[in-house]
């Protein structure tokens, strides 16, 4: 059994709200990424994916660069894959080129498809925003093979949802998952929680683990558990159930609710 344990939109040295519970005392965002980390660890996943916007790039500082350094650090050999957002992008002068990354940290750096051994017949797809507005649908540029278990990691706007707001930030559709071939897409950019479809989910949002605006959620991540073929054997599917956890982000809770994922294997907690 593999496992995935992902998060986004944590808007590291981003402004937050100016009234309320963030008004004063320490950035609630730093400890919630200590308690991700702590919640990896405990859940022993195999790897800690980030679907972006992990800070923000125009106030981010070197100091918050090695902070984030020491945390993925903790999990040792444990892999962090990361995927850079629109606002977080892999340019010249980011955190992802200024900072000292420890070996079990992967960031993708631009827009090529590229794929990472998770577990054995598990491999995840990642590409990353080499600029602030990526506007092109690059999910159509992904196509895998049916062998064994594939993931997709990126930060994009899920069109099937409505208009976005703003500039619109490598857009995609159900559509575009189903053809790409994979069995599960962690994304971020939405700041809700989002699963698609909902009884057999192919893609999801986590939602920003720390509310910053109105009407965001707050608090969620993504478990993928995967059943590789060495464990299973090729399509032996997925049940559901209960993946349990001792705490999440800090906050002592009992199971994490699952879901069975539309393909082969695939198991989702939130």
């Amino acid at each position: 059994m593999a496992k995935i344990l992902h998060f986004a939109d944590l808007h590291l040295d981003g402004s937050l709200p100016e009234e309320g519970r963030y008004a004063a005392g320490p950035d609630p965002r730093r400890t919630t990424l200590q308690g991700i980390v702590d919640l990896a660890l405990d859940l022993s996943v195999d790897a800690l994916t980030v679907g972006g916007d992990l800070y923000d790039h125009e106030h981010a500082t070197a100091e918050t660069g090695d902070f984030i350094a020491a945390q993925f650090k903790r999990l040792g050999s444990k892999r962090v894959l990361v995927a850079p957002g629109n606002h977080d992008p892999h340019v010249a002068g980011s955190l992802y080129e200024r900072t000292a990354w420890p070996s079990n940290v992967e960031i993708f750096r631009d827009t090529r498809w590229r794929p990472v051994t998770i577990a054995p017949g598990v491999q995840l797809w990642g590409i990353g925003h080499d600029r602030p507005e990526l506007q092109e649908n690059m999910l159509r540029e992904l196509h895998v093979g049916p062998s064994g278990t594939n993931v997709a990691l990126f930060h994009g706007w899920d069109m099937d949802a409505g208009p976005p707001r703003g500039v619109l930030h490598c857009p995609f559709t159900q559509e575009d998952v189903e053809r790409s071939g994979v069995d599960f897409a962690l994304v971020g950019h939405y700041h809700r929680m989002s699963i698609t479809p909902q009884d057999q989910p192919l893609y999801g949002y986590p939602g920003v683990p720390v509310a910053l605006e109105p009407g965001d959620g707050q608090g969620h991540a993504l478990v993928l558990s995967i059943r590789t073929q060495q464990c299973f054997g090729r399509g032996s599917g997925a049940s559901t159930g209960h993946q349990p956890a001792r705490r999440r982000f800090g906050v002592a809770l009992g199971t994490l609710p699952t879901r069975t994922c539309r393909r082969r294997g695939c198991r989702l907690a939130i």
